[in-house]
Order: C-alpha cells, then sequence, then structure tokens
C-alpha cells in the first residue's frame, strides 16, 4: 500500500480497494436480509463493522439501473470477483440488540452486506423493445428470471462461488447452475449414478454413498446437497443435455458421410484433394489440368441442406471474403430425400450445386461485424465467433453441377 494513503485509510477519507470492512448502520428490507431470524421487527442496526463493496449503495446501482451494459458488469464483477475475493459474504456471527425497554435479543447477522443489498435494491434494467429500439422504462430487483439473461456463457464454469452466490442471494436453482456447467466427466458419472434408483434415493442423504461408489468429488458434493425434490430435476435435465448431444452428434455424422461422397466423387473426376477442415473442408489440385493456372488450388467447403438454407461459420465466411477467386461451396440438396447413414457418389450427384466467386456476397455483412465487435465503440458485439452467414437457396440454386464445374478445372469446357 501506498504509504501517503495509509493516514487517509486510517480516517476512512479513502478506500483500501473495491472491498472493505466498514460501519454502518443497517434497517428495514436490507435488515430482514442479512438477519433473516431477528424477532424484533424494524428497529436500526446500528454501526455494525461489515464486508462492503466500494460506492455500491451510493453510486453503482443507480447507474446500473439506467444502463444495460454496466448492470451486465456489475453481475460480471460479483459473480467472477466479489463472490471469490470476499469468501465471508455467506457466513454469519452472533449479535445482540438490546432495545430502551425489553429483554435482550441474540440472533446471527451476515458478514457483508453487498450481496444482499443488491437483492433488496432495484438496479436491474427493465427493457421494453419496440421493433428494433430497446427502451429502458424501469428497474427491478434482482431474482433468477432477469438476472440470467446478463449472464455470460462462461462464467460459471469451474465456479462454484459464483453459483453459490447465485442460488443464496439471487435464488437461483443450485442444481440446474451445478448441471448446466459441469464437465463431460462429472456428466457422465452422474448418469451411471443416475442409472441405480435406489442407490442416488442413500446418496441424496449419505455422502459416505457416494464417495464409495463413485470417485468423483463434484459428484459427490451435488449429490449431497441434493433433496429427494431435487433428483427427478437432475434426471430431466442430465436426459435434455443427452438429446442435445444426440443430435448434435447425428447432424455431425449426417454432414461428414456427406462429405465423404462429394470427395469421391470430385475424385472421380480426376482431381486431387486434400483435407483441411479450417476455414473450408478440401483444398483441391486439378493436378491433370491441361492449362496454366491462375489461381492454384481452390478451397471447397461441402455443407449438406435438409431445410433449404445453409450456414457458413465466420470462418468459413472470412475465407470465402478473403479468396473471392479459390473459395467453392457445394451444397448438397437433400430436402425432402430419406436421410441414410452412409452415402454414395451416385447418391449426391444429382442435387450437389458447386457456387463459385461467392466471396463478394460476403464482403458488406463481414466488415459491419468486423466494425461492430469493435470493443472501442460503446455498444459492440460480444462471441462474435458464434454468429453463423445464412446462404439463401437463391443464391447457392444458382450453381452448376459436380460434372460441370469439374470439366471447367481440367480444362474441359
Amino acid at each position: 500500500m501506498n504509504a501517503a494513503l495509509a493516514p487517509l485509510i486510517e480516517r476512512t477519507l479513502a478506500l483500501p480497494g473495491p472491498f472493505f470492512k466498514g460501519r454502518r448502520s443497517v434497517e428495514g428490507p436490507l435488515l430482514k436480509e442479512i438477519a433473516p431470524d431477528c424477532p424484533v421487527e424494524s428497529f436500526p442496526h446500528r454501526d455494525h463493522e461489515f464486508g462492503q463493496i466500494a460506492f455500491l449503495s451510493q453510486e453503482l446501482v443507480q447507474r446500473c439501473g439506467h444502463d444495460h451494459k454496466l448492470a451486465e458488469r456489475l453481475l460480471d464483477f460479483v459473480v467472477n470477483v466479489a463472490a471469490k475475493e470476499d469468501p465471508e459474504w455467506h457466513h454469519t456471527r452472533p449479535t445482540t440488540h438490546r432495545p430502551r425497554d425489553g429483554e435482550e435479543v441474540q440472533f446471527q447477522t451476515y458478514n457483508s452486506t453487498w450481496p444482499f443489498e443488491l437483492k433488496v435494491r432495484s438496479w436491474v434494467p427493465v427493457v421494453d423493445k419496440e421493433g428494433e429500439e430497446e427502451k429502458i422504462v424501469g428497474q427491478a430487483s434482482a431474482n433468477e428470471a432477469n438476472l440470467k439473461p446478463l449472464l455470460g456463457d462462461e462464467w460459471l464454469k469451474d465456479n462454484p462461488a459464483g453459483i453459490d452466490l447465485l442460488h443464496r442471494a439471487f435464488g437461483f436453482r443450485q442444481l440446474t447452475l451445478m448441471l448446466e456447467n459441469v464437465a463431460p466427466d462429472v456428466e457422465s458419472d452422474l448418469v451411471q449414478l443416475l442409472q441405480d434408483p435406489d442407490l442416488v434415493k442413500s446418496a441424496a442423504a449419505n455422502l459416505d454413498v457416494v464417495k464409495v461408489t463413485i470417485s468423483n468429488p463434484e459428484v459427490a458434493r451435488i449429490l449431497s446437497e441434493a433433496k429427494d425434490e431435487d433428483i427427478q430435476e437432475i434426471r430431466e435435465e442430465l436426459d435434455k443435455k443427452k438429446r442435445l448431444v444426440e443430435i448434435r452428434n447425428r447432424n455431425s455424422n449426417f454432414g461428414h458421410a456427406v462429405q465423404e461422397a462429394v470427395r469421391r466423387a470430385v475424385e472421380a473426376l480426376g482431381l486431387r484433394l486434400e483435407l483441411v477442415d479450417c476455414g473450408f473442408d478440401y483444398e483441391v489440385f486439378p493436378d491433370g489440368a491441361s492449362f496454366t493456372f491462375e489461381v492454384g488450388s481452390y478451397f471447397l467447403e461441402v455443407k449438406a441442406t435438409t431445410t433449404r438454407d445453409v450456414r457458413l461459420t465466420p470462418t468459413q465466411a472470412q475465407k470465402a471474403w478473403q479468396e473471392p477467386e479459390r473459395f467453392v461451396l457445394c451444397v448438397v440438396d437433400l430436402y425432402g430425400q430419406q436421410i441414410k447413414e452412409v452415402w454414395e457418389p451416385e447418391d449426391i450427384v444429382p442435387w450437389a450445386k458447386f457456387v463459385t466467386r461467392i466471396g463478394g456476397e460476403f464482403e458488406e455483412i463481414h466488415k459491419g461485424v468486423t466494425d461492430f465487435s469493435d470493443t472501442t465503440n460503446p455498444v459492440h458485439l460480444r462471441n462474435e465467433e458464434m454468429l453463423r452467414y445464412g446462404v439463401s437457396m437463391d443464391l447457392w440454386s444458382q450453381g452448376v453441377s459436380i460434372d460441370k464445374w469439374g470439366r471447367s478445372l481440367l480444362g474441359d469446357q
């Protein structure tokens, strides 16, 4: 600490950091949260020391109520920083209140005020959306319904302190938060355990049962905190995740099977392919071509569709934009076709369209996304890598057949 600041901090003219312990009085709704078992109503709890966040009461909650991004940043701070840096916030201490007339009252109070102040104060913006415009029309207190849209995708991974805060202070379902963020090995062990209903019932009441049966401490922790009514929720949540994984795997297997059939069909024309799978699927070398190459190899991206529109990742769209003469999009239109596990080249040849020089179509939208992702802008895109660029049937249906595209590369018009 800077020695010059020490006297100021000592006299409470300066704060040592965002977290500090200081004396304050609490009453009303905040007192009810900090001392939930207090039998005395409506008395001020005066001049006691609590863990606090600097300027939370005077500045932060007021400003956040008028700015959606500031509210998101405050939630980010308390979930990812405050919950870890102030481990005493959920601990209590014995407190005594001695009224002027009456007997002494003893009860427990929490050691910090900041989680409960965020619970009772109205600081979450209420947004009304009209068309493309969003307008803040009020402020609400914090609960699961209005905080969940503000949570970042990665905030709760390996963050038990953040999960605990959301559960204890704001009423989130703890098991749901845990199951949304468990590691794959934990999920696998939970699935294994849930196959035995009798074991689950015992495990919920006896941590030792879990420790003997499953050697994963995270599984033990989750189930030891589960109540009987939570077990069904665990099953439903894991079943839902399992179905989503099955759908993703099925779609991935379908796409790879079609991609392999396209590879074999293109190689049958005398072209050589090398799998790249980064920005595009194959690099195509027209080794047998009889003309002088102007652009060299080509970048082939294969998309199978059963809905007529196809989607490109930002990496694929960027490659198409950067290499408009070399990037080729192959769309295999299987709308209305029976889906199979194995596809032969003859199965896909009638339905394949090869679209060349598609990169120019991405220039304007790609530049816009790049500009809006600039973090120096007051409002900017986040997680732009999760975006998908839709290519409509009106565009890809103008492509040519596999034979015509192959002949053009080999100089056989």
